[in-house]
């Protein structure tokens, strides 16, 4: 069965060209248009920067404010939503980007903080910042034989002045461990954006120049879990977040979270939250209706 979650090419119409996966919009949300923006979420990074009005930003069940200042990095295996203070419209700057738009270190960086990965800039960041939105808005238009480059290096230095200000978060429960190991620290990294799809020790082990057998044993020893079973929990917790806020069937969340079988998905559910996946959703699906995609 095909996944139904649209990679980031067949969501935009407006690419720079094929291979440099980046969009950038300037745009004012109104109440009225806030079914566009229930909770959702998408196979691409999306970078947000509020310049005018209020509203809520809906991270993962966790909710934050957000007004002039607010900026946010929500990754490809996050739920988010956006919610608008009627009071007046929320004017904000959209920049949806592939992670090859970005140098290796920037992607390292995002892929190992904490979410939320939320901040808000005041004075002299604001400024600058409008000003770099600005600038990456023209570039992206312009088409200019050098744009590309402008445009990387503008969103990096964007992201890197969000992970600098990162705010602690204020959700409670699991925090992302400090993994000590620069070669297993690569590979969880990796694995966090990539579970969904068919990835194997054997590859990984290539892509980091290891032997199977020596990298399993590595990844056991440094996480406390085999390979395996960290993917089986990254895939399972995903599709618990898509059974509870999604209208997807069964079937479609098993092959959505990266599993095969919808008989070896079910088994592995109900040994991890002691249900099957549609006993679980009766019980906690909400009454939302869900739109997945702005």
């Amino acid at each position: 069965m095909a996944k139904i979650t649209s990679k980031l090419k067949n969501n935009f119409k407006e690419f720079y060209n094929k291979d440099f996966t980046f969009y950038i919009t300037h745009k004012t949300l109104r109440s009225s248009d806030s079914d566009g923006y229930l909770y959702h979420w998408h196979d691409y990074f999306e970078l947000e920067f509020v310049v005018g009005g209020k509203g809520v930003h809906v991270f993962d069940d966790v909710t934050y404010k957000l007004g002039p200042g607010s900026i946010y990095i929500v990754s490809p295996v996050d739920f988010h939503s956006i919610q608008y203070d009627p009071s007046g419209p929320l004017e904000i700057y959209n920049l949806k980007f592939d992670s090859g738009v970005i140098s290796p270190a920037v992607f390292e960086r995002i892929a190992n903080a904490t979410p939320p990965i939320i901040a808000t800039l005041v004075a002299v960041e604001y400024r600058y910042v409008v000003s770099e939105m600005k600038r990456l808005l023209e570039e992206f238009r312009s088409h200019k034989p050098d744009a590309e480059l402008m445009m990387r290096a503008g969103l990096e230095r964007i992201c890197l002045m969000i992970l600098r200000r990162l705010e602690t978060p204020q959700k409670s429960g699991a925090v992302r461990p400090v993994i000590s190991e620069p070669t297993v620290k690569k590979a969880v990294s990796y694995i966090n954006f990539h579970f969904r799809s068919q990835i194997s020790l054997h590859a990984v082990a290539d892509m980091l120049h290891l032997t199977p057998n020596y990298f399993g044993e590595l990844f056991r020893k440094t996480m406390g879990i085999s390979f395996t079973d960290y993917i089986k929990s990254m895939r399972l917790n995903y599709a618990h977040n898509l059974l509870t806020h999604s209208n997807l069937n069964i079937s479609q969340i098993c092959y959505e979270s990266g599993f095969n079988t919808t008989s070896y998905f079910i088994e592995n559910f109900k040994k991890e939250f002691g249900m099957t996946p549609t006993q679980y959703r009766l019980i906690h699906i909400t009454k939302e209706n869900f739109k997945k995609e702005p």
